[in-house]
């Protein structure tokens, strides 16, 4: 007789009930927070090709990422972070926008860490990345957004 799997791997977990519903009320006030900056919503793939989360480009290390194969034989990775991606998809879609490009975004990421020390190996993120403008002003506004961001929150 085949075993039935009811629980779930290591480091991921469901949400449900009132976790699930606090959850998203939160997503959405700090979604609205973030908006009010100016900033687009964008949504990438939950998987990219393994390069685009290269050494160079993002922070978690390789021995960390989930990968696998496609039918091609690319190497592909689930995305531990959405920084990668989100730059990916500016220098593809958003060169010809007027500069800076405001994008936001909330999804879930994955990072295979053995070393789990209570993390959870699927969490979601929600970020805002502001593109093409190295001043003070610009850290300032991401100053401010997380300021108003975590107001939102509750903090």
């Amino acid at each position: 007789m085949e075993k039935m799997l009811i629980h779930t791997p290591e480091g991921v977990r469901d949400i449900y009930g009132a976790e699930l519903s606090e959850k998203k009320r939160l997503s959405e006030r700090i979604h609205s927070a973030i908006s009010s900056f100016g900033y687009r919503e964008i949504r990438t793939p939950s998987f990219e090709f393994f390069d685009v989360f290269s050494k160079e480009v993002g922070t978690t290390p390789s021995k960390d990422l989930f990968k696998f194969f496609d039918k091609e034989g690319n190497t592909l990775a689930l995305r531990p972070d959405f920084t990668p991606s989100v730059a990916r998809c500016a220098a593809k879609y958003f060169l010809e926008d007027h500069i800076p490009v405001r994008l936001c975004y909330e999804g879930n990421a994955f990072v295979n860490a053995s070393d789990l020390q209570g993390k959870l190996k699927e969490t979601t993120q929600t970020g805002a990345e502001l593109l093409g403008d190295a001043s003070a002003d610009a850290d300032a506004e991401m100053l401010c957004l997380v300021a108003e961001a975590l107001k939102a929150a509750g903090f």
